[in-house]
């Protein structure tokens, strides 16, 4: 809950991308020990930012 507390506030100034990374050096995490720290929340953020980059193929929505 810490961890995605912070995460998201450092997502204000940057991509949650990059608040991950800042986070995990700043607190000296291992990249791969994160993966279980995400929440629901900021998951459904990163696969947002990873859609609009172009690094995942985007889901199916409906039209509103």
């Amino acid at each position: 809950e810490q961890f995605n507390g912070e995460v998201k506030k450092l997502s204000a100034h940057m991509s949650v991308l990059d608040a991950i990374l800042a986070y995990c050096e700043a607190h000296e995490l291992e990249y791969e020990t994160v993966k279980k720290l995400i929440g629901t929340d900021l998951k459904r953020l990163l696969r947002k930012e990873a859609e609009d980059l172009n690094f995942i193929p985007k889901t199916s929505r409906l039209p509103i």
